[in-house]
């Protein structure tokens, strides 16, 4: 059984020369979550005078990246990641009943993950050659990650506070000490 969180935490760490957040949820704020993502992310756009490059719905319905970089990077990125995630075959279910019983299925399904692997490796490359900022919602667990290349800590937090205080939100800060 999973262990239910008390109170939401705001962890925060050094990592590779970039500054790395986790805003961790109650299971009930999806609502709360994807409004603080987008909060977050907005402010930090305006602010920085950054574009958003918004990758939602890979791999499930729940993930999200905002992508936040500069206006020259966005120019030339942003059409090459839609051509590639538009070249993405939709996810099958590897091990169905179907595929089971039919290896010439089962053998197309495992090239289409073969292929989607490869096509995300590719936009990855991408991405992490312009971002600035990005924010990070997944479907393991309710949370968010945000990795920057233009915050030190406490400015990082401050962006944080200010959007959780907006939104009625309260955190327990939390800082990976060894890091800092």
């Amino acid at each position: 059984m999973f262990n239910k969180m008390k109170e939401r935490e705001l962890i925060i760490w050094k990592e590779n020369n970039e500054i790395k957040a986790e805003m961790r949820f109650f299971y009930q704020d999806n609502e709360l979550l994807y409004k603080f993502r987008d909060s977050l992310s907005d402010k930090i756009k305006n602010e920085k005078n950054l574009v958003i490059i918004k990758d939602k719905e890979f791999p499930t319905k729940l993930d999200s990246n905002y992508i936040l970089v500069d206006k020259n990077d966005f120019i030339d990125a942003d059409p090459k990641i839609k051509d590639l995630r538009g070249k993405i075959p939709k996810a099958k279910p590897l091990l169905s009943f179907k595929n089971l019983f039919s290896p010439k299925r089962f053998k197309q399904c495992r090239e289409d993950y073969r292929k989607r692997n490869d096509l995300d490796n590719k936009v990855w490359e991408i991405i992490n050659s312009i971002y600035q900022v990005i924010v990070q919602t997944e479907h393991d667990y309710p949370h968010i990650t945000c990795t920057s290349k233009i915050h030190d800590s406490e400015g990082l937090i401050n962006e944080i506070e200010s959007i959780a205080k907006k939104l009625n939100i309260e955190f327990k800060k939390r800082k990976y000490n060894k890091l800092f």
